[in-house]
């Protein structure tokens, strides 16, 4: 048997299937939205997603309202996770590192990272919130 892999929408699209989600509507009608289209931002964001990239996109709606989906990550959202990847390689090769310099770069790497992230008021989630 298969895994079944959940795709990723970018956020407006994962918006517009909770909206209408959340009025009742079922997996045909959404499709029957996306295809024909239908009045509101929802509809039209929906439309416009299934006819990108040459109609491909009209494949990962159908996976995604059968298997479930993922969000796209915001721009933000990557910035933070590269951040705190990062912060973390830094964190451990400065306290566990082979060679004396290396531990030190990273130290003061660590210090730095935290001085402006905290100077410039912005939380990332394992790093300093």
């Amino acid at each position: 048997m298969s895994d079944i892999k959940r795709v990723t929408l970018p956020n407006e699209v994962a918006d517009a299937i909770e909206t209408f989600r959340a009025g009742s509507l079922n997996n045909a009608q959404i499709i029957e939205l996306a295809v024909r289209g239908g009045m509101g931002p929802s509809a039209l964001t929906l439309r416009r997603y299934v006819t990108e990239e040459g109609g491909t996109n009209f494949d990962t709606l159908i996976s995604a309202l059968i298997n479930d989906y993922d969000r796209d990550l915001t721009a933000e959202q990557r910035v933070h996770a590269e951040i705190r990847r990062m912060y973390t390689d830094k964190c451990y090769t400065a306290e566990h590192g082979l060679l004396t310099a290396q531990r030190e770069f990273d130290r003061g790497f660590v210090a730095g990272a935290r001085f402006v992230i905290d100077t410039l008021g912005i939380k990332i989630e394992g790093v300093n919130a």
